[in-house]
């Protein structure tokens, strides 16, 4: 509707009005022209106020599987013939509105990584947790849209580890390692008393615990080792030297990344509602998003875990143990793996392979569907089966 009223203003009024304005400029007689052009914009933002005020609108959230095909079923037929067949067009049409206006169930809880690694979500009914407080806005309005999500609840950010290194991409010597990882033990306190909102520790990573799951970003290579041995879920924003976590974590470089696009980690409901204290509610009020009024049990609920020191570059196992954290509780937990790109043998998807730096097209970079893992604890937390 709100095209409909501004379409036409701008198309016979407030363009040729600018163009005429341009050609009058040199001659200083654009004035006139240029009030036209403006009343012209008063009206189109007056129709777009009009329209917004009327209410109304709503999210379908992410079209059902066969919306599209019945869509055009209906449609085609519309358009093509000119007999009062087409009219039959309207039945698959409106079957189609149907199946996207049908209650559906709600979706079970997420993790998403853009495909950037810029930005990660936790999705929990229609909350998102976010891995930053000004997210990339195309990228985050598609998931808004097709997620059909509500609210978002931004990390929770801290300055407090000082490095000798300045440089992102150095090796850190073994001072700047234990600094490292003593906030870690820290953040990952935190994030336990809070589950499902991401800690983030300035330039350094973030760090987030769900489901019994941890997740943590890292801003810096070199911490990339750190981060295989105390979380489930690592995502590297830049090329940490190695593609796997002899840890057990799942790892996802940018290799993986610019091969598969964005991913999605997909936790089965009933997981969800076995650990209450995952903070899966989408209730702003829950004391999983809004710990002020924890309960105390919540707080004392986690086991120990070891904060380790492992080698920054290679992703070996732990070399020291520092200190003991809390941990989300034992138990295995599975979640399915899908990303946006499927099909690299596709001719348009086949410059995903590409390496600039060799010149060479690499090898494809398996995705498996499911990821379990065991939740051991520690260091040691591998993922079933063994990468």
């Amino acid at each position: 509707m709100g095209n409909l009223l501004a379409m036409p203003v701008v198309t016979f009024i407030v363009m040729p009005a600018g163009l005429l304005s341009l050609l009058a400029m040199p001659l200083n007689l654009h004035a006139p022209f240029l009030a036209v052009m403006g009343w012209g914009l008063d009206w189109v933002m007056q129709a777009a106020t009009w329209v917004d005020g009327l209410g109304g609108a709503f999210t379908t959230g992410r079209a059902p599987a066969g919306f599209l095909l019945l869509f055009l079923v209906g449609f085609l037929p519309l358009v093509l013939l000119r007999t009062r067949l087409r009219l039959l067009g309207v039945i698959p049409m409106a079957l189609s509105f149907a199946l996207i206006s049908w209650p559906r169930a709600p979706l079970p809880p997420q993790i998403l990584v853009a495909a950037d690694g810029d930005l990660v979500a936790i999705v929990a009914g229609e909350v998102a947790a976010l891995n930053t407080k000004r997210p990339p806005s195309f990228v985050f309005e598609q998931w808004e849209t097709a997620l059909a999500l509500s609210q978002t609840a931004p990390p929770v950010e801290e300055s407090t580890l000082v490095l000798q290194e300045e440089d992102r991409f150095a090796r850190l010597d073994a001072p700047d390692m234990a600094q490292a990882a003593e906030t870690l033990l820290k953040t990952i306190a935190e994030a336990e008393r809070r589950p499902g909102i991401f800690r983030c520790e300035d330039d350094a990573w973030c760090y987030a615990v769900f489901t019994g799951l941890r997740i943590m970003t890292v801003e810096r290579p070199a911490f990339t080792g750190l981060a295989c041995d105390n979380a489930d879920i690592v995502v590297s924003r830049y090329r940490p030297g190695f593609q796997t976590c002899r840890s057990g974590a799942y790892l996802i470089t940018p290799a993986m990344r610019r091969q598969r696009g964005a991913f999605q980690f997909t936790l089965s409901p009933e997981v969800a509602r076995e650990r209450p204290d995952s903070g899966t509610s989408a209730s702003p009020q829950n004391t999983a998003w809004h710990a002020d009024n924890e309960p105390a049990e919540a707080r004392h609920r986690s086991a120990a875990a070891s904060v380790t020191v492992g080698d920054a570059t290679a992703g070996t196992a732990p070399q020291a143990v520092s200190r003991k954290a809390r941990q989300p509780s034992c138990g295995p937990t599975s979640v399915s793996l899908k990303t946006s790109v499927t099909a690299l043998d596709r001719p348009w998807n086949r410059h995903r392979l590409y390496d600039w730096r060799s010149g060479e097209y690499l090898p494809v970079i398996t995705v498996p569907e499911t990821l379990t893992f065991s939740g051991s604890g520690g260091s040691d937390r591998p993922a079933c089966p063994e990468p």
